[in-house]
Protein backbone atom coordinates (compact mmCIF):
# COMPACT_ATOMS: atom_id res chain seq x y z
CA UNK A 1 0.00 0.00 0.00
CA UNK A 2 1.51 3.18 -0.98
CA UNK A 3 0.96 5.56 2.26
CA UNK A 4 0.43 9.42 2.39
CA UNK A 5 0.42 9.83 5.96
CA UNK A 6 -1.18 13.53 6.46
CA UNK A 7 -3.82 12.36 8.54
CA UNK A 8 -7.20 14.27 8.85
CA UNK A 9 -6.32 17.06 7.28
CA UNK A 10 -6.00 15.19 4.17
CA UNK A 11 -9.45 13.53 4.32
CA UNK A 12 -10.88 17.13 4.20
CA UNK A 13 -8.83 18.44 1.10
CA UNK A 14 -9.94 15.07 -0.83
CA UNK A 15 -8.36 11.75 -2.57
CA UNK A 16 -8.93 8.30 -3.06
CA UNK A 17 -8.99 4.94 -1.01
CA UNK A 18 -8.55 1.84 -2.61
CA UNK A 19 -11.06 -1.04 -0.97
CA UNK A 20 -10.41 -4.33 -1.47
CA UNK A 21 -14.58 -5.75 -1.70
CA UNK A 22 -15.07 -9.16 0.01
CA UNK A 23 -18.16 -10.94 -1.75
CA UNK A 24 -21.14 -10.21 0.06
CA UNK A 25 -21.95 -6.60 0.69
CA UNK A 26 -22.75 -3.95 -1.90
CA UNK A 27 -20.43 -1.25 -3.46
CA UNK A 28 -23.38 1.15 -1.40
CA UNK A 29 -22.45 -0.68 1.87
CA UNK A 30 -18.87 -0.39 1.75
CA UNK A 31 -19.35 3.09 1.29
CA UNK A 32 -21.66 3.49 4.24
CA UNK A 33 -19.32 1.76 6.24
CA UNK A 34 -16.37 3.58 5.60
CA UNK A 35 -18.78 6.59 6.43
CA UNK A 36 -19.36 5.67 9.62
CA UNK A 37 -15.62 5.05 9.98
CA UNK A 38 -14.87 9.02 9.06
CA UNK A 39 -17.48 10.81 10.15
CA UNK A 40 -18.64 13.98 8.75
CA UNK A 41 -16.47 13.13 5.22
CA UNK A 42 -17.95 12.53 2.17
CA UNK A 43 -17.24 9.39 0.67
CA UNK A 44 -18.32 8.30 -3.20
CA UNK A 45 -17.89 4.96 -5.21
CA UNK A 46 -16.63 5.16 -8.92
CA UNK A 47 -18.09 1.94 -9.93
CA UNK A 48 -20.02 -0.37 -8.97
CA UNK A 49 -19.89 -3.81 -8.20
CA UNK A 50 -22.38 -6.86 -7.92
CA UNK A 51 -22.53 -8.41 -4.06
CA UNK A 52 -21.04 -11.52 -5.28
CA UNK A 53 -18.37 -10.15 -6.81
CA UNK A 54 -15.01 -9.21 -5.04
CA UNK A 55 -12.33 -6.87 -5.62
CA UNK A 56 -11.02 -3.12 -6.34
CA UNK A 57 -13.34 -0.43 -5.70
CA UNK A 58 -12.05 2.84 -6.45
CA UNK A 59 -13.61 5.38 -3.51
CA UNK A 60 -13.39 9.12 -3.56
CA UNK A 61 -13.09 10.95 -0.66
CA UNK A 62 -13.90 14.66 0.54
CA UNK A 63 -13.61 17.29 -2.26
CA UNK A 64 -12.04 14.70 -4.94
CA UNK A 65 -16.00 13.08 -4.86
CA UNK A 66 -16.36 15.96 -7.44
CA UNK A 67 -14.41 14.57 -9.64
CA UNK A 68 -15.29 11.01 -9.73
CA UNK A 69 -16.32 10.77 -13.19
CA UNK A 70 -13.13 10.72 -13.99
CA UNK A 71 -12.20 7.50 -12.28
CA UNK A 72 -15.86 5.76 -13.62
CA UNK A 73 -13.81 6.13 -16.86
CA UNK A 74 -11.11 4.41 -16.63
CA UNK A 75 -10.98 0.63 -18.31
CA UNK A 76 -11.19 -2.02 -15.65
CA UNK A 77 -9.86 -5.61 -15.41
CA UNK A 78 -11.54 -8.29 -14.20
CA UNK A 79 -10.64 -11.83 -13.42
CA UNK A 80 -13.20 -14.97 -13.49
CA UNK A 81 -15.35 -18.05 -14.00
CA UNK A 82 -17.56 -18.89 -16.75
CA UNK A 83 -19.94 -22.05 -16.12
CA UNK A 84 -21.12 -23.45 -19.28
CA UNK A 85 -24.13 -25.33 -19.58
CA UNK A 86 -26.17 -23.37 -17.10
CA UNK A 87 -28.13 -20.21 -17.97
CA UNK A 88 -29.90 -17.64 -15.26
CA UNK A 89 -32.68 -15.09 -15.35
CA UNK A 90 -29.46 -12.38 -13.45
CA UNK A 91 -26.61 -14.10 -15.86
CA UNK A 92 -24.90 -14.96 -12.15
CA UNK A 93 -25.40 -17.82 -9.63
CA UNK A 94 -27.31 -15.66 -7.92
CA UNK A 95 -30.73 -16.39 -10.05
CA UNK A 96 -32.78 -18.67 -11.33
CA UNK A 97 -32.02 -21.11 -13.67
CA UNK A 98 -33.59 -20.73 -17.07
CA UNK A 99 -32.08 -23.46 -19.37
CA UNK A 100 -29.79 -26.19 -18.70
CA UNK A 101 -27.67 -27.92 -21.90
CA UNK A 102 -24.81 -30.95 -22.11
CA UNK A 103 -21.24 -29.03 -22.71
CA UNK A 104 -18.93 -31.09 -25.14
CA UNK A 105 -15.41 -31.94 -23.83
CA UNK A 106 -13.89 -29.68 -26.55
CA UNK A 107 -15.11 -26.30 -26.58
CA UNK A 108 -11.91 -24.03 -25.17
CA UNK A 109 -10.76 -23.93 -28.45
CA UNK A 110 -14.01 -22.62 -30.20
CA UNK A 111 -14.15 -20.38 -26.80
CA UNK A 112 -11.00 -18.62 -26.79
CA UNK A 113 -11.75 -17.97 -31.11
CA UNK A 114 -14.45 -16.91 -30.53
CA UNK A 115 -13.24 -14.56 -27.39
CA UNK A 116 -10.10 -13.59 -29.75
CA UNK A 117 -12.80 -12.46 -32.53
CA UNK A 118 -14.74 -10.03 -30.23
CA UNK A 119 -12.46 -6.93 -29.44
CA UNK A 120 -13.32 -3.25 -29.69
CA UNK A 121 -16.37 -1.55 -29.47
CA UNK A 122 -19.64 -3.83 -29.32
CA UNK A 123 -23.13 -3.35 -28.44
CA UNK A 124 -23.97 -5.15 -25.45
CA UNK A 125 -26.73 -6.05 -24.05
CA UNK A 126 -27.83 -5.14 -20.65
CA UNK A 127 -28.92 -7.51 -17.77
CA UNK A 128 -32.46 -7.15 -16.30
CA UNK A 129 -30.77 -7.68 -12.95
CA UNK A 130 -28.49 -4.59 -13.55
CA UNK A 131 -27.88 -0.76 -12.16
CA UNK A 132 -28.57 0.20 -15.95
CA UNK A 133 -31.44 3.06 -15.57
CA UNK A 134 -34.64 3.20 -17.46
CA UNK A 135 -37.03 5.99 -16.65
CA UNK A 136 -34.92 7.06 -13.37
CA UNK A 137 -35.13 3.99 -11.86
CA UNK A 138 -32.75 0.59 -12.47
CA UNK A 139 -33.25 -2.22 -14.27
CA UNK A 140 -33.70 -4.57 -11.21
CA UNK A 141 -35.99 -2.83 -9.33
CA UNK A 142 -38.82 -2.97 -12.33
CA UNK A 143 -37.64 -6.96 -13.26
CA UNK A 144 -38.43 -7.71 -9.26
CA UNK A 145 -41.83 -5.72 -9.69
CA UNK A 146 -42.68 -8.22 -12.75
CA UNK A 147 -42.08 -5.27 -14.87
CA UNK A 148 -41.25 -5.78 -18.74
CA UNK A 149 -38.97 -3.13 -20.02
CA UNK A 150 -37.03 -2.64 -23.50
CA UNK A 151 -34.00 -4.75 -23.86
CA UNK A 152 -30.89 -1.30 -22.73
CA UNK A 153 -27.72 -1.76 -25.43
CA UNK A 154 -25.04 0.12 -24.84
CA UNK A 155 -21.72 0.71 -26.77
CA UNK A 156 -18.76 -0.60 -24.86
CA UNK A 157 -15.17 -1.76 -25.19
CA UNK A 158 -13.38 -4.51 -24.85
CA UNK A 159 -9.59 -4.18 -25.13
CA UNK A 160 -8.14 -7.91 -24.19
CA UNK A 161 -9.36 -11.34 -23.22
CA UNK A 162 -7.69 -14.29 -22.31
CA UNK A 163 -9.44 -17.61 -21.71
CA UNK A 164 -8.42 -21.03 -20.34
CA UNK A 165 -9.59 -24.32 -19.08
CA UNK A 166 -11.12 -24.64 -15.28
CA UNK A 167 -11.28 -26.94 -13.01
CA UNK A 168 -13.39 -29.18 -15.41
CA UNK A 169 -14.36 -28.75 -18.73
CA UNK A 170 -17.56 -27.16 -17.76
CA UNK A 171 -15.69 -23.97 -16.70
CA UNK A 172 -14.23 -21.41 -18.48
CA UNK A 173 -11.12 -18.95 -16.29
CA UNK A 174 -10.82 -15.88 -17.84
CA UNK A 175 -8.76 -12.27 -17.77
CA UNK A 176 -10.76 -9.29 -19.74
CA UNK A 177 -10.01 -5.48 -20.07
CA UNK A 178 -13.13 -3.65 -20.47
CA UNK A 179 -14.30 0.12 -20.78
CA UNK A 180 -16.62 1.71 -18.56
CA UNK A 181 -20.25 0.47 -18.45
CA UNK A 182 -19.37 -3.07 -19.44
CA UNK A 183 -21.13 -6.10 -18.10
CA UNK A 184 -19.17 -9.22 -17.98
CA UNK A 185 -21.87 -10.94 -16.60
CA UNK A 186 -23.66 -9.79 -20.21
CA UNK A 187 -20.22 -11.01 -21.89
CA UNK A 188 -20.09 -14.59 -20.18
CA UNK A 189 -23.81 -15.21 -21.61
CA UNK A 190 -22.78 -13.91 -25.31
CA UNK A 191 -20.02 -16.58 -24.90
CA UNK A 192 -22.39 -19.48 -24.11
CA UNK A 193 -24.39 -18.42 -26.96
CA UNK A 194 -21.76 -18.48 -29.43
CA UNK A 195 -21.16 -21.82 -28.45
CA UNK A 196 -24.42 -22.63 -28.88
CA UNK A 197 -25.14 -24.06 -25.30
CA UNK A 198 -25.96 -21.66 -21.83
CA UNK A 199 -23.82 -20.04 -19.72
CA UNK A 200 -23.49 -17.31 -17.07
CA UNK A 201 -20.47 -16.02 -14.54
CA UNK A 202 -19.77 -18.06 -11.95
CA UNK A 203 -16.86 -15.84 -10.14
CA UNK A 204 -15.92 -12.26 -10.76
CA UNK A 205 -13.06 -10.50 -9.29
CA UNK A 206 -12.22 -6.67 -10.76
CA UNK A 207 -8.64 -6.89 -10.49
CA UNK A 208 -7.34 -3.39 -11.85
CA UNK A 209 -9.29 0.35 -12.38
CA UNK A 210 -6.99 2.19 -15.02
CA UNK A 211 -3.68 2.54 -13.26
CA UNK A 212 -4.85 1.27 -9.69
CA UNK A 213 -4.47 -2.99 -8.55
CA UNK A 214 -6.16 -4.43 -5.95
CA UNK A 215 -2.66 -5.98 -4.47
CA UNK A 216 -2.48 -2.35 -3.13
CA UNK A 217 -5.99 -2.05 -1.54
CA UNK A 218 -6.89 -1.98 1.69
CA UNK A 219 -9.11 -4.69 3.23
CA UNK A 220 -12.71 -2.92 5.02
CA UNK A 221 -12.09 -4.80 8.35
CA UNK A 222 -10.00 -3.38 9.69
CA UNK A 223 -10.25 0.02 8.89
CA UNK A 224 -10.23 2.94 11.25
CA UNK A 225 -10.43 6.73 10.61
CA UNK A 226 -6.33 6.62 11.25
CA UNK A 227 -5.62 3.67 8.59
CA UNK A 228 -8.14 6.04 6.06
CA UNK A 229 -5.72 8.62 6.57
CA UNK A 230 -2.50 7.18 6.15
CA UNK A 231 -3.86 5.35 3.02
CA UNK A 232 -5.62 7.44 1.53
CA UNK A 233 -4.08 8.67 -2.03
CA UNK A 234 -3.37 11.95 -3.52
CA UNK A 235 -1.98 14.51 -5.80
CA UNK A 236 0.18 12.93 -8.40
CA UNK A 237 -0.68 9.49 -6.41
CA UNK A 238 -4.48 9.65 -7.13
CA UNK A 239 -4.72 11.13 -10.56
CA UNK A 240 -1.24 10.15 -12.10
CA UNK A 241 -3.07 9.73 -15.61
CA UNK A 242 -3.98 13.71 -15.95
CA UNK A 243 -1.82 15.60 -17.17
CA UNK A 244 -0.49 18.67 -15.39
CA UNK A 245 -0.59 22.12 -16.68
CA UNK A 246 1.87 24.38 -15.62
CA UNK A 247 1.14 28.51 -14.53
CA UNK A 248 2.81 30.67 -12.64
CA UNK A 249 2.00 31.60 -8.89
CA UNK A 250 0.08 34.64 -10.35
CA UNK A 251 -2.22 32.18 -12.29
CA UNK A 252 -2.58 29.65 -10.18
CA UNK A 253 -4.02 31.81 -6.83
CA UNK A 254 -6.09 33.62 -9.07
CA UNK A 255 -7.56 29.99 -10.62
CA UNK A 256 -7.87 29.07 -6.38
CA UNK A 257 -9.89 32.13 -6.26
CA UNK A 258 -12.30 30.89 -9.56
CA UNK A 259 -10.70 33.08 -11.70
CA UNK A 260 -9.97 31.77 -15.34
CA UNK A 261 -6.45 32.19 -16.73
CA UNK A 262 -4.99 31.94 -19.89
CA UNK A 263 -2.37 30.14 -20.47
CA UNK A 264 0.54 29.22 -23.25
CA UNK A 265 -0.28 28.61 -26.77
CA UNK A 266 1.77 25.40 -26.82
CA UNK A 267 -1.04 23.79 -24.06
CA UNK A 268 -4.29 25.37 -26.38
CA UNK A 269 -6.83 22.55 -26.67
CA UNK A 270 -9.45 22.53 -29.50
CA UNK A 271 -11.78 20.00 -27.25
CA UNK A 272 -11.65 20.82 -23.57
CA UNK A 273 -9.42 19.09 -21.15
CA UNK A 274 -9.42 17.88 -17.94
CA UNK A 275 -5.50 19.08 -16.52
CA UNK A 276 -4.40 19.00 -12.74
CA UNK A 277 -2.33 21.95 -11.30
CA UNK A 278 0.08 21.98 -8.82
CA UNK A 279 1.17 24.41 -6.25
CA UNK A 280 4.92 24.68 -5.42
CA UNK A 281 5.49 22.26 -3.03
CA UNK A 282 3.85 19.57 -5.45
CA UNK A 283 0.52 19.09 -3.61
CA UNK A 284 -2.24 19.08 -5.87
CA UNK A 285 -4.08 22.12 -5.79
CA UNK A 286 -7.13 22.11 -8.28
CA UNK A 287 -8.31 20.74 -11.23
CA UNK A 288 -9.14 22.64 -14.23
CA UNK A 289 -10.95 22.59 -18.14
CA UNK A 290 -8.52 23.55 -20.21
CA UNK A 291 -9.60 24.67 -24.00
CA UNK A 292 -9.32 27.44 -26.88
CA UNK A 293 -5.73 28.49 -24.57
CA UNK A 294 -8.04 29.50 -21.69
CA UNK A 295 -7.94 27.23 -18.10
CA UNK A 296 -10.96 27.43 -16.05
CA UNK A 297 -11.21 26.20 -12.37
CA UNK A 298 -13.40 23.35 -11.96
CA UNK A 299 -12.45 20.98 -8.85
CA UNK A 300 -10.39 23.42 -6.40
CA UNK A 301 -8.77 21.28 -3.44
CA UNK A 302 -7.00 23.88 -1.82
CA UNK A 303 -9.03 27.20 -2.21
CA UNK A 304 -7.94 30.55 -1.54
CA UNK A 305 -7.92 31.57 2.09
CA UNK A 306 -7.78 34.65 2.40
CA UNK A 307 -4.42 34.43 4.06
CA UNK A 308 -2.37 34.60 0.83
CA UNK A 309 -1.29 37.51 -1.01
Amino acid sequence: MILDGTGGDTLELGGILLVNKPKGPTSHDVVAAVRRRIHGIKVGHTGTLDPAAEGLLVLCLGRMTRAARLFSDLPKEYCGTVLLGRETDSLDLQGRTVARAHVPQDLLGAAAQWVKSVRGAIDQEAPRFSARKWKGKALHRWTRLGKDVPVSVKRVELFEADVERGVSHRRIEFRILVSSGFYVRSWARDLGHALGIPACLARLERTAVGPFRVEDAVDLDPLDRDRVGCSILTGEKALPWVETSNVGADDLLLLRKGVPVRTNDSESDEQEKIVKLLDSEERLTLLAKRSGGIIKPWIVLRPWTGEEQ
